[in-house]
C-alpha cells in the first residue's frame, strides 16, 4: 500500500517540513492543489449546501510547478504531483513544459494530475466557454502527450 499526502487545508506556512517530514518517512506522494483564481462569490457549485464557495476566496493560489520544482530541492524521494491542474485553461505548450520541466529536476518524480474543472467562475475570469472545457482538455491531453513523445 502507498500512502500520499495532499496540501489542499493545510496551512501553506507547513508546507515545506509537512513534505520534507513525509519524505524522510517514506510517503510515497505529495498533492498540490492548483486554481488560477479562486471567486468571492460563485456562479453555480456543483456541491449541496450552504457552504460557498467550497475553497474559501482567501486561499493561497500558488503555481503549482513553480512550488513543486522547488519542494523537488528539498525531498528525494516523494513523488510530486498535480491535484488536479486544470489543464483546459492553459496554452499545452506552456503546460507540456511545466510538467517536463518539473519532471527534470525532480529526477523523474513528476505526477500530472489533471482535469476538466468545477469551478465556472474561474473559467469566466479568464474568458474561455465552461461547456467547451471537457473538449479542450481533451485536445490539451492529446498535445501534451505528443510533445512528450
Amino acid at each position: 500500500m502507498k500512502f500520499g499526502i495532499g496540501l489542499g487545508r493545510l496551512n501553506p506556512a507547513f508546507f515545506v517540513d509537512a513534505v520534507v517530514e513525509a519524505d524522510r518517512l517514506g510517503y510515497e506522494s505529495v498533492w498540490l492543489p492548483e486554481h488560477l483564481v479562486l471567486p468571492v462569490e460563485m456562479t453555480r457549485s456543483p456541491f449541496p449546501g450552504e457552504e460557498h464557495p467550497p475553497v474559501p476566496p482567501t486561499t493561497p493560489v500558488f503555481d503549482c510547478f513553480a512550488y513543486l520544482s522547488y519542494l523537488a530541492g528539498r525531498t528525494s524521494t516523494i513523488r510530486l504531483a498535480t491535484h488536479v491542474y486544470n489543464v483546459g485553461l492553459r496554452h499545452p505548450f506552456v503546460a507540456a513544459r511545466a510538467v517536463q520541466t518539473l519532471d527534470i529536476v525532480s529526477g523523474g518524480r513528476a505526477e500530472f494530475g489533471v482535469g476538466a474543472s468545477w469551478l465556472e467562475s474561474e473559467w469566466i475570469a479568464v474568458g474561455l466557454d465552461f461547456a467547451s472545457r471537457g473538449r479542450r482538455v481533451d485536445e490539451a491531453i492529446e498535445v501534451c502527450k505528443r510533445l512528450w513523445s
